[in-house]
């Protein structure tokens, strides 16, 4: 028998299925996270689709509001078209990346963290600003405990998305070590470029 080495190469584990022989499935997370994305631009694309929509409203439906209003002015509507843009192109900048994030591409996963962590601050800093513009109005009342509850469920919305992310980066680094070990093991004779990274 001879004593040379099969020339036969096992083929290297699929990097995108995150299976393992063990059972164990390292893109579940990432799955997860990116899920998280998709539904957190859904909403917000119906947020600001609708504030988009409320800038087509005729006029008496403004004079309605301003008569309504405790703070006695009202958005107009080009300012509610620009709200509502703003928030529907991060909107759908998270749905693409977050079906990036699910196949476990782990610049996406990066590149998702830095974008929730913008947000994270924007709203923040949105959050502080009402608190300090109805404390100096000395405006307390439904109105803004309304925005700061709104406020309070995005940010813990973001919150939990970057925690998310944050798993599914390990466990994207741990499937890699995973893969690394495994090409190692099938390549001892004859060493070559290692899988390329995801």
């Amino acid at each position: 028998m001879s004593q040379y080495p099969s020339p036969y190469t096992p083929p290297e584990p699929e990097p995108y299925y995150g299976y393992t022989p063990g059972g164990a499935d390292y893109l579940a997370k990432p799955r997860r996270a990116g899920l998280l994305m998709i539904v957190l631009g859904m909403a917000g694309l119906l947020f600001g689709g609708c504030m988009v929509g409320i800038a087509f409203m005729p006029p008496q439906f403004y004079e309605q509001l301003k008569a309504q209003s405790t703070a006695g002015r009202v958005p107009t509507p080009s300012e509610m078209t620009m709200s509502g843009m703003i928030i529907l192109v991060p909107s759908i900048i998270l749905i693409l990346f977050g079906a990036i994030v699910r196949t476990g591409r782990r610049w996406a996963v990066i590149t998702s963290m830095v974008m929730t962590a913008l947000l994270l601050a924007y709203f923040a800093l949105m959050l502080v600003m009402i608190l300090l513009a109805g404390g100096q109005a000395g405006i307390v009342g439904t109105q803004l405990l309304a925005s700061v509850a709104m406020f309070g469920v995005i940010i813990g919305a973001f919150t939990f998305q970057f925690l998310g992310l944050r798993a599914a980066l390990r466990s994207i680094r741990e499937l890699r070590e995973w893969q690394y070990a495994q090409w190692y093991a099938s390549q001892p004779q004859s060493p070559q470029d290692p899988p390329s990274e995801v």
